[in-house]
């Protein structure tokens, strides 16, 4: 429960489409911290995996950014650690550490009464002509030899 509740956070099913995360692990056992982890796509940071700690007592997060590689023998480098995280401050953590967005940007409508390019007239010694003469007169140049 907690677990899906950190993902929740940091943005659910969109955080997941934006920043290409996957292999989810959760670990929600009595009397141990909870925490998830999970595997990021390369990014600014150079790391692949996640691990998110939850503090019961504090009501808290830890952010434990690393890479894992196991070739030989399993190594864990570029370690960056965030601790006492409130849950507003997972997002932004997040996109400052690794570069990648979490959420799909927004994109806002408005009239053409909004936006001040469109409020000018057109230039009154501008020709115009109706859509069908400019086409003709187009096609009439194309197949002139």
């Amino acid at each position: 429960m907690i677990a899906e509740t950190i993902l929740e956070q940091l943005g659910g099913k969109e955080f997941i489409l934006m920043t290409g995360s996957k292999n989810f692990v959760k670990h929600e056992v009595p009397d141990e911290a909870p925490w998830l982890r999970m595997d990021l796509i390369p990014n600014d940071a150079d790391v692949n995996r996640l691990k998110i700690t939850y503090n019961i007592g504090s009501d808290l997060y830890s952010m434990h950014f690393y890479k894992f590689t196991f070739k030989d023998d399993c190594t864990i480098s570029n370690e960056k650690k965030f601790e006492n995280v409130y849950f507003d401050q997972l997002e932004e953590i997040f996109t400052s550490t690794t570069g990648l967005d979490t959420r799909i940007p927004r994109i806002k409508f408005c009239s053409n009464k909004e936006i001040p390019s469109l409020k000018k007239d057109p230039d009154p010694g501008e020709k115009k002509f109706p859509p069908s003469t400019h086409l003709r007169s187009r096609q009439n140049k194309k197949k002139k030899p």
